[in-house]
Parts: structure tokens; sequence; C-alpha cells
């Protein structure tokens, strides 16, 4: 299949969401950013705890959060995209974002699809509504 893991993904929630109506439809979005992190294991074998300290995950976390304000489905910093090799994926620059917390605004991106299956009209409206602020017709 020519289908991002990603795409395949939101293909397979798509299909769920038109099967069961009763439900409210099942939502996944997901923010990513790269960076150093403490990583802790407490307790005995019947009851474990573990947790992740790290200003990275502070920064994917809020990330995350922004798809709900955006309407998008997966935003990644512009650090990560220097750090990582993606397949031909489309993206959309967001521009800076000031996080709480955060000293220098962090560079956002959104996966839009596989490379060639994006309407270069509907991305250039898009854009157009996101510098706007009207976020939901951006998405």
């Amino acid at each position: 299949s020519t289908q991002s893991t990603w795409e395949q993904l939101l293909g397979a929630i798509d299909a769920f969401n038109a099967e069961d109506r009763s439900q409210a439809a099942l939502r996944v979005s997901c923010g990513l950013h790269m960076g150093d992190v403490m990583v802790g294991v407490i307790g005995e074998e019947q009851r474990l705890d573990s947790t992740i300290i790290s200003d990275a995950v502070n920064v994917a976390s809020r990330m995350n959060g922004l798809n709900r304000l955006y309407g998008t489905q997966v935003l990644l910093s512009r650090d990560t995209l220097r750090l990582v090799t993606l397949p031909a994926l489309d993206l959309r620059p967001l521009g800076p974002v000031n996080f709480k917390g955060k000293s220098v605004p962090v560079e956002v991106v959104q996966l839009l699809a596989s490379r060639g299956t994006l309407d270069a009209d509907a991305f250039g409206a898009a854009l157009e509504h996101l510098r706007a602020e009207r976020f939901e017709e951006a998405a």
C-alpha cells in the first residue's frame, strides 16, 4: 500500500466511526517533538509506576493540545523535521507558537497527507484562513 501508517490508522478510525453511530465519533491526534527525556520507574513487581519528565514531552503535549484548537490531527515541530527523515508527505507550516514556559517560539508544522494527494487550491485557501486566525475554516 502507498498509504502511510498514519493514513491507514485514520482510515480505520473513519470506518469505525461510520459503523457505530450510537457513540460519539472517535478522534485521534498527535503532537511530535524531539528532545532529551528523563524516564523513571518505581515500585515493586506487583505495583510499578513510571513517569517521563522533560521539556520535550511538555512541548509535544502542548502541540497535541493545539490540534483541538486548529482542528488538525498531527502537528510536528520544525526541530523534529530537522532530525528525522520522513517519507514523501505533504506538510503545512503553521508558524511560530509561544508555549507557556518557553522563551523561544516553536515552529509548528501540520502533517497533511502522502505527497501528491493534496489539492493545491484547497491548501492555499486553508493557509489564508490560518493566517487570518479562522482555524475551523483552515482545517
